[in-house]
């Protein structure tokens, strides 16, 4: 057999020299492996793939040979997987007749020679029934067979300028790569751009106007700096106007390589979360004239290729652009011009890449790995990247597409969007004032572990990167409060210490509550009814996010007419400014400024100017508005968000000026 053709195998063995033996014989010969130490890993292991091949010890802990044996005879996916059973009691224990009715496929007696292991191997993994799938009968008259047609990748033609719609994300990067191109590529996708820097075709450095990917926001994420750190690094950022990487190595909560290598990944996440955008246009320039304001990130165009691919495209978005079927078999094809270094293929990966070589089907392949979405975005990030062709035979994939993820970033319709919005409003209102165990959905009692899964579930779900496509200023503040509370949430449960002072806060609020009636309990803790102008405010502030901004204006002119607010008024400056801006501008203006020198202390009137002006497309004036925000409230958030996203702008990004430090003098 040919070494490139074979199989996946999972070796568990608990002693460490003979398994690193065994996995470094396998891999010379061709087979990819994955280990285990002992009996439990090895069920756990088995969740997550499902291998070509077992080799099985007898004598394990935690979790005996024969115990794991029987388990995956129960279980339909490792029903039918080839055992090879290892062991140094063979001579005094009869295996054979305790594993009879498992199907074993032989056994092996320690000691060994590595090439009895190896024929072994190959016997059991020759005599493997490989699952078929049967060819549609044509219904026609003639009943002539269906003629297979080979589909590969066919390099689409590059133009500077263009949609989405016609050359997608992943098309984009894998034709600027395959041409070797040099200059920046700008993408743009309702409201927010992104622009991706390229040198021979590889993308070495990247900027985006989302606030939410931030290398602030970043580091949060990767729980790298403290939120005490990362406001302290703003404040001094706003203060001094040097970039945040800067203020980081001057606070000293970063050191330069730990902090050099973050960006990468910060850039890297950048360019992936691109994948998840799909309407809108690009436009490329040609030259490398901003070379000597970065220093090169090492960004894998194949990895990041494959993986925003994964996040981004589920079935239905695949099959919307290749109309494979799932008898359509696959086939490698040797020119792919990505390394295996710039692919970085994971162990699932690499089994896929396994089963193309042995030409299995599409519906073979995904019945193997039971994961639909993931299956057919991989083989289509590598039909893009041109190292899998199909033999096309019979209709387009049938199994039923799943719903659209309330977070994909997939949004085909009106609908879809209207959906994801309600359902993170609803959950927003469920979790909002929920105590941490509720908003994590853990116990008091919960492990560590069970801690950090749940908070890793909640983080997945509520990412703000997850948001585009829905509408910023409809959802994206809320579901961000709602991210900062489930970070806070995690820090403080992940400690024993400040979860056991938690706990006993929680329990002291409960003693506060009096003993009464259930139906009187409801009515004492019932959110006391809102006033006439607050509700009348609300709701203009919901049509002002919707764009429905005349209707918005007469909302906030009743809230003013009730109350007399300076604010409600100002909303409703900001609003006919919306609905007739040359009509509007000079007025606009005038009505603010009076506002602001009324109410010097209030950083809500500067704030709306900076967005008056930022309508306007006047860059310098709005950052004077924001700053002159910032400096009345430092905590004004709106004001922060858009004074980092201009300044990303009219500079490389917040991090850019860092690279200088690493330059060579």
């Amino acid at each position: 057999m040919n070494p490139s053709m074979k199989a996946l195998v999972l070796v568990v063995e608990d002693n460490e020299d003979i398994r690193n033996i065994i996995t470094t014989c396998l891999r010379r010969n061709g087979y990819a492996v994955v280990e285990a130490s002992d009996g439990q890993a090895a069920i756990e292991t088995l969740s997550d793939i499902t291998p070509n091949l077992i080799l099985l010890d007898v004598l394990l802990p935690r979790l005996d040979g024969i115990e794991v044996l029987k388990r995956l005879r129960e279980e339909q996916a490792s029903r039918d997987i080839p055992v090879v059973m290892m062991s140094a009691v063979l001579q005094t224990r009869d295996l054979k007749t305790e594993t009879a009715k498992f199907n074993v496929a032989s056994f092996i007696q320690k000691p060994f020679q590595m090439r009895t292991l190896l024929a072994q191997v190959e016997s059991a993994y020759q005599s493997r029934p490989l699952p078929t799938l049967p060819l549609p009968v044509s219904t026609s008259d003639s009943a002539q067979p269906q003629r297979k047609r080979r589909l590969q990748m066919v390099q689409k033609e590059f133009t500077p300028r263009g949609t989405l719609d016609e050359l997608p994300v992943p098309l984009l990067l894998h034709t600027i790569f395959a041409e070797q191109k040099t200059g920046r590529l700008q993408i743009c996708a309702d409201i927010v751009e992104k622009t991706i820097f390229f040198q021979n075709g590889l993308p070495v450095y990247a900027e985006s106007s989302i606030p939410e990917e931030t290398l602030g926001s970043h580091l949060l994420k990767q729980n790298r700096i403290s939120r005490d750190q990362h406001q302290r690094a703003l404040e001094e950022m706003t203060n001094s106007g040097r970039h945040f990487g800067e203020i980081l190595l001057k606070l000293g909560f970063l050191g330069p390589h730990e902090l050099f290598a973050e960006l990468e990944a910060h850039l890297t996440e950048k360019v992936i979360t691109a994948f998840g955008w799909f309407k809108g246009s690009y436009s490329f320039t040609e030259g490398n004239d901003w070379k000597d304001g970065i220093i090169v990130a090492k960004m894998k165009p194949g990895r990041i290729l494959i993986t925003g691919v994964q996040r981004f495209w589920n079935a239905r978005a695949v099959q919307e652009r290749l109309s494979i079927s799932k008898t359509s078999r696959t086939f490698p094809l040797g020119d792919a011009p990505y390394s295996e270094e710039q692919l970085g293929l994971s162990t699932r990966e690499m089994r896929i890449q396994q089963m193309v070589r042995r030409g299995l089907s599409v519906g073979e392949v995904v019945r193997d790995v039971s994961d639909p979405d993931w299956v057919l975005a991989t083989l289509y990030a590598m039909y893009i990247m041109g190292s899998v062709g199909f033999l096309l035979v019979g209709d387009r994939l049938n199994a039923p597409m799943p719903p659209p993820s309330v977070t994909s970033g997939l949004f085909a319709t009106k609908r879809e969007k209207d959906t994801c919005v309600k359902t993170l409003l609803a959950e927003y209102v469920k979790y909002r004032t929920a105590d941490y165990f509720k908003l994590l959905g853990v116990a008091r009692d919960a492990t560590d572990e069970e801690i950090k899964q749940a908070f890793e579930a909640r983080q997945q779900r509520y990412h703000p990167d997850m948001l585009v496509g829905v509408d910023a200023g409809h959802v994206h503040d809320k579901i961000e409060e709602l991210y900062v509370r489930i970070h806070n949430a995690f820090q403080t449960l992940a400690d024993p210490e400040t979860r056991r002072r938690y706990i006993a806060d929680l329990d002291e609020k409960m003693t506060d509550i009096p003993q009464i009636a259930p139906s009187k309990m409801y009515r004492s803790v019932t959110i006391p009814s809102k006033s006439e102008q607050e509700v009348t405010f609300e709701a203009g502030l919901s049509l002002l996010r919707n764009g429905e901004y005349k209707q918005a204006r007469e909302s906030f002119l009743r809230a003013y007419d009730i109350n007399g607010n300076p604010q409600y008024r100002a909303y409703e400056v900001w609003a006919a400014f919306l609905a007739e801006p040359v009509n509007e501008k000079n007025a606009t203006e005038q009505a603010l400024l009076t506002l602001q020198k009324q109410h010097p202390e209030d950083a809500l009137y500067p704030y709306i100017l900076g967005n008056v002006a930022l309508k306007q497309k006047n860059i310098k004036k709005a950052i004077a508005f924001y700053e002159r925000a910032i400096r009345i409230d430092p905590q004004h958030i709106d004001s922060a968000r858009q004074l980092r996203v201009l300044k990303m702008r009219q500079r490389s990004s917040e991090v850019s000026g860092l690279f200088d430090l690493f330059k060579k003098k």
